[in-house]
């Protein structure tokens, strides 16, 4: 649980930013056509003062472009929070969350502590005794991704008195690599089946450290970028604002010679 909420919290961040250019984008872009509509409307309306004319024509642009926008918006996140609590999508959440394409470290993080639950839950199980089949099962429906325990539930010891030996069953997996297939070789071969899937468990506690790093990193890089492109976004909106209506302003208040 601490461990999901430290994740968590790295990633409000930039969800934070996030929502903050969702809202203010949509405020600050048109500023410059509402500059130039409001001395328009200003020259048109004497009734109104400078600045209550700039306002009006902001609150108008706003109201024409920024609630479409945001209720768009509003509808993704609608859907995207369908997605994520939808049951029937959970196995290719499971899925996409092992190949995140600009979050680095993220899906090494995932499967890496996907396999150490799976592990760590082997290496207590047989230890206590339980029949290498029934702790197969167990530590594999314990693995929080349901790709990976999908995987691992594809293959199976057997029940009888010669179940197939664990460095097999872990090599049919095609989830760990050989040289870790090697290692719990070496503990069938000397009887050490406990020490070695702990040594393996250690090694995942390792990877799982350093990938959380490297995904840390990447979250706060993803948080500049968000800042960027909102930077750019309302620097786009002003000076498209200001050059597609600065000629037309010009000749219909000041008139053309």
């Amino acid at each position: 649980f601490e461990e999901r909420w430290r994740r968590r919290l790295w990633f409000w961040l930039p969800r934070l930013l996030l929502i903050n250019g969702i809202l203010i984008v949509p405020l600050l872009a048109p500023l410059s056509a509402a500059f130039l509509h409001g001395l328009k409307l200003y020259s048109q309306s004497p009734n109104l003062t400078p600045v209550g004319a700039i306002l009006q024509a902001w609150g108008l642009l706003v109201l024409r472009y920024g609630t479409p926008f945001w209720l768009i918006v509003l509808l993704l996140w609608l859907l995207w929070r369908l997605l994520r609590r939808s049951a029937r999508l959970e196995r290719w959440r499971s899925a996409a969350s092992l190949g995140v394409p600009y979050l680095w470290g993220y899906s090494d993080w995932i499967r890496a502590r996907a396999l150490q639950t799976f592990v760590e839950h082997l290496m207590r199980l047989i230890n206590a005794a339980i029949m290498p089949g029934t702790a197969w099962e167990l530590a594999a429906h314990a693995v929080p991704n349901r790709a990976i325990a999908e995987g691992l539930l594809q293959v199976k010891l057997g029940y009888g008195d010669r179940p197939e030996p664990v460095d097999a069953a872990i090599a049919r997996t095609g989830l760990f690599p050989p040289e870790e297939v090697a290692l719990l070789s070496t503990g069938v071969q000397t009887g050490d089946v406990v020490g070695m899937l702990s040594r393996l468990a250690q090694m995942y506690e390792a990877r799982c450290e350093q990938a959380a790093r490297l995904y840390r990193f990447s979250l706060v890089r993803f948080a500049l970028l968000i800042v960027i492109l909102t930077l750019g976004a309302n620097c786009i909106g002003y000076c498209h604002g200001y050059y597609s209506d600065i000629f037309q302003f010009v000749e219909e208040w000041v008139g053309t010679p």
